[in-house]
């Protein structure tokens, strides 16, 4: 992932404090519409539970701030569900999305990967495809995994396109035993 001259790491394992403030870039970046304190308060804890009960999360920070974060969820059918990559404004097109999408396909391992996008959202949209992701439809999914990744986008009002990053249909081979020398 590039990194300009501003630097920013990747956190792959977030404590619960650095999570916290995930959750508040996400009610930043995805809920922007909420106003009133308490709106605000009660977005960020969900987003806050749902990084906590995430399969897998990475924070990317920059002198200690939290400058974008991405979490996936794992779904039947032995898939994983990107479930947001959210990244500071003036942060983006800096390679932070790709630096925490790296980070999670760490995690991923030999599953394929889904993710919805925003139908509007063009950046994100050639970022993905970048990626190696495609666009699919629901109905090629396994009813158990379709479901699971229906939940994960209801109550939007945003049309929304799913995609799919194939896994490599193998689980890794374990390591083997160094042979012993004589």
């Amino acid at each position: 992932a590039r990194n300009d001259d501003a630097s920013f790491t990747i956190d792959a394992a977030p404590d619960a404090a650095l999570l916290t403030k995930a959750a508040e870039l996400r009610t930043e970046v995805f809920s922007p519409h909420l106003t009133t304190v308490g709106s605000r308060y009660l977005q960020t804890r969900r987003y806050e539970d749902e990084l906590r009960e995430a399969a897998g999360v990475a924070v990317a920070l920059s002198d200690g701030d939290v400058v974008g974060v991405a979490s996936a969820a794992a779904v039947p059918a032995d898939a994983w569900y990107v479930s947001a990559v959210a990244t500071a404004p003036n942060w983006r097109r800096r390679g932070v999305a790709s630096a925490l999408l790296d980070a999670l396909d760490g995690a991923r391992g030999h599953n394929a990967a889904l993710l919805h996008v925003v139908e509007t959202n063009a950046a994100a949209r050639a970022l993905y495809e970048r990626r190696g992701f495609e666009a699919i439809d629901e109905g090629t999914l396994a009813a158990a995994c379709a479901a699971a990744v229906a939940r994960e986008i209801e109550g939007s009002d945003e049309a929304q396109i799913l995609m799919r990053l194939p896994g490599t249909g193998k689980k890794p081979k374990p390591a083997k035993a160094p042979k012993k020398r004589k």
